[in-house]
């Protein structure tokens, strides 16, 4: 989304049919950001279009083989720091945001926000990055090998807030 949608979706009729066909939802940095959280180190890195100043929500989802399975990565992990009393995350990793001709413009760590369970039981969320308009590499970097006890994949979702409902 780029800051003329943004506005459009703001607008009381346009905005509303744009609403209806999905075109104000959220903005998604990362694209099949798929990482294997059981090795330490560099796990992804991606060029990146940030098409307007937006704060993005960075979240780990878990896609389970078994779509049946009645476990939730959020109880797992949130329940096994309170449980162990650790100060150290189960998953810990680091995001990177460089410009293009890899200058750092950012380095933040990132660890499980368990204060609450705002995006469903396969659905972690991180924090948040605040960035401005413009295209950036971003590394993601495991600081901690973690294996979870169920066949599935992780990815990290980086998500605007898009425009929203008019």
């Amino acid at each position: 989304m780029n800051e003329v949608a943004y506005a459009l979706c703001k607008k009381q009729v346009i905005g509303v049919a744009m609403w209806l066909s999905s075109m104000c939802i959220a903005n998604q940095a990362l694209h099949d950001a798929y990482v294997d959280f059981s090795i330490e180190g560099d796990l992804y890195h991606e060029e990146i279009n940030i098409p307007m100043d937006e704060k993005y929500s960075l979240f780990v989802m878990f896609k389970p083989e078994n779509k049946e399975q009645p476990n939730s990565l959020y109880k797992f992990i949130c329940s096994n720091e309170m449980a162990i009393g650790s100060t150290k995350p189960v998953i810990d990793f680091e995001l990177k945001i460089l410009d293009l001709h890899g200058k750092i413009v950012s380095i933040n760590k990132f660890s499980p926000d368990c204060s609450q369970n705002v995006a469903g039981k396969n659905v972690i969320r991180f924090g948040v990055l605040e960035l401005k308009k413009g295209k950036y590499k971003a590394q993601v970097t495991n600081k901690n090998a973690f294996a979870y006890p169920e066949n599935g994949k992780f990815q990290i979702l980086m998500r605007g807030v898009g425009a929203g409902f008019p």
